[in-house]
């Protein structure tokens, strides 16, 4: 009876080249990451007008940061009254997703938000009420 030879198995790579290709990689910036790894959420959870996860840190984070491609509001959050205006100078699309929140700044003379950095922005279930400016600028 004859048994079949079993093929003879090799290895794709040898255990010292695929660490140095690991190590060249991670030392390269890892630029074999999906692009989704880039894109960056930030979360609003304060109604407060500056401060930590307010949606003026998040503008900000945007304009210094292009991976921010989305600004998130929390459910419930309650209006924001603007003491200033929000300028947004970031070159990246970014949506602006606020749940039914209310931005206002009780009919001071400044628009509520300007966007000078020629980048494409969505608004969904954001509320821009009360602005003794105009509004929303886009520039």
């Amino acid at each position: 009876m004859n048994t079949p030879t079993p093929l003879p198995t090799r290895r794709l790579f040898r255990p010292l080249r695929a660490r140095t290709w690991f190590v060249q990689v991670l030392a390269s910036g890892g630029l074999f990451l999906p692009s989704l790894a880039w894109a960056r959420t930030v979360t609003v959870t304060s109604n407060a007008d500056a401060g930590h996860r307010t949606l003026r840190a998040a503008i900000e984070e945007a304009n210094t940061n292009a991976s921010v491609d989305r600004i998130l509001f929390r459910p419930n959050l309650g209006p924001i009254t603007l003491l200033s205006p929000l300028v947004h100078t970031g070159t990246q699309s970014l949506s602006i997703t606020g749940r039914n929140a209310v931005v206002s700044n009780l009919g001071q003379p400044f628009d509520l938000l300007t966007s000078t950095g020629g980048a494409n922005l969505r608004f969904d279930g954001v509320h821009f009420e009360g602005s003794g400016g105009a509004g929303l600028v886009v520039a």
